[in-house]
């Protein structure tokens, strides 16, 4: 009697599934939603690009500057921190900025007039 009753529910669980998953869709729901509204943000960098340091120096204050200057004249760019030493052993600065390689000849221009 058990083995009926389980068998039973088995199939009715099987038939209601079935039916729900084939059942013919309403208007509404054949109707796609609308998009949001949100504002789909931009990547802060553009990372499929080559980037080109244009700055190293050894003061943390300069380099900051340099990147405020920068962000002033919106062309983006990063500060890194450089490592303890080059491919050939040469011990390098520690900072320095990069920009995007679309944005190089702006951004040497902008350093052209602070260093001047």
């Amino acid at each position: 009697m058990i083995r009926f009753l389980t068998f039973l529910a088995v199939v009715v669980g099987l038939v209601v599934y079935f039916y729900l998953t084939t059942r013919p869709r309403t208007i509404r729901e054949a109707v796609p939603k609308a998009p949001s509204r949100k504002p789909v943000k931009q990547p802060l960098y553009d990372f499929n690009d080559f980037w080109i340091q244009v700055y190293d120096t050894d003061s943390a204050d300069d380099a900051r500057k340099i990147q405020v200057k920068f962000h002033d004249m919106s062309i983006q760019c990063f500060l890194y921190e450089q490592g303890k030493k080059d491919v050939y052993g040469n011990i390098p600065k520690h900072y320095g900025i990069s920009v995007p390689r679309k944005s190089f000849e702006k951004a040497q221009s902008v350093l052209a007039q602070i260093t001047l």
